[in-house]
């Protein structure tokens, strides 16, 4: 069976929001692929 692991956006314009963001994500989805973007 071919599985792909969840993917997840996440964009924020401010960095340390960004930073939290992902960190929280990470934990809670640790297999996803996780992808940022930071905006002005």
């Amino acid at each position: 069976m071919n599985i792909q692991k969840p993917k997840i956006l996440i964009i924020d314009d401010h960095r340390l929001l960004l930073n939290g963001t992902i960190s929280l994500v990470n934990d809670r989805f640790g297999d996803a692929q996780i992808f940022s973007a930071q905006t002005v």
